[in-house]
């Protein structure tokens, strides 16, 4: 786990259990520049401490009295735009860590695993990733994240024209212009102007961020870890 590159850093509790928020506040705040700004007993409760005082991370209980920590979620990134939520519970059902993913949960850490897993998560969250420490929330996550590109890559789909979506795909597997005017049977100026009307239609302004999307949505297969120069100025 590297190093936190966000700091200060502002941190809410929110658990039922007044000894766990002390064991809690204790363990988090022995990490060098991490300070607990504030606790709750309930999701409510949670609520309006993120709302009065933006944390950059809460650690949520699932299991709230009023509101339980799922239905707690979205509000609490509602509340905060920046504000990242780590579950912390002892539940690994995967019906609850997938309403917890759907609802914004950034991080999934039983209780059983606390002391360490509870600073590597936070750590990540502190650092933009994401952090599921079980197997179980680690399939989940992964699953999800599958869905999301399938559907994603679906709605692109669907924004483009027929033969806008066989331009990108050929595009971006490889072909030059040149080489996509000769399959289609179209001329060069033709595949040109369909390429900028895709360009336009995904908001996109270099052939290399079309690439990322054709990939990151699962339109093609990656062709190589990175994106070469040529790519860059894949143009003739």
């Amino acid at each position: 786990m590297t190093t936190v590159i966000h700091m200060p850093a502002s941190i809410v509790v929110v658990d039922d259990h007044a000894i766990v928020r002390w064991a809690l506040r204790n363990l988090l705040q022995l990490q060098s520049g991490w300070k607990v700004v504030g606790e709750a007993a309930s999701g409510q409760a949670g609520i309006g401490l993120v709302e009065e005082l933006q944390p950059d991370v809460v650690v949520l209980d699932l299991s709230l009295p009023e509101m339980n920590g799922v239905a707690a979620i979205r509000p609490i990134r509602e509340a905060a735009g920046g504000t990242r939520v780590i579950v912390l519970t002892m539940h690994d059902s995967e019906n609850l860590i997938e309403d917890a993913i759907r609802a914004g949960a950034c991080g999934y850490v039983l209780k059983s695993d606390l002391e360490q897993e509870l600073i590597n998560g936070v750590t990540a969250l502190l650092n933009g990733q994401t952090y599921f420490n079980s197997p179980t929330a680690c399939a989940v996550y992964h699953r999800l994240c599958g869905e999301h590109k399938l559907d994603a890559g679906r709605q692109v789909t669907e924004l483009l024209s027929v033969r806008e979506n066989e331009i990108l795909k050929l595009l971006a597997s490889g072909c030059t212009n040149k080489q996509a005017a000769v399959r289609l049977q179209l001329s060069v100026r033709t595949i040109e102007n369909h390429r900028a009307r895709i360009m336009h239609k995904l908001e996109v302004h270099s052939y290399g961020d079309l690439l990322r999307l054709a990939m990151g949505m699962q339109l093609i297969e990656p062709r190589s870890p990175e994106l070469t120069a040529h790519d860059a100025h894949h143009d003739s």
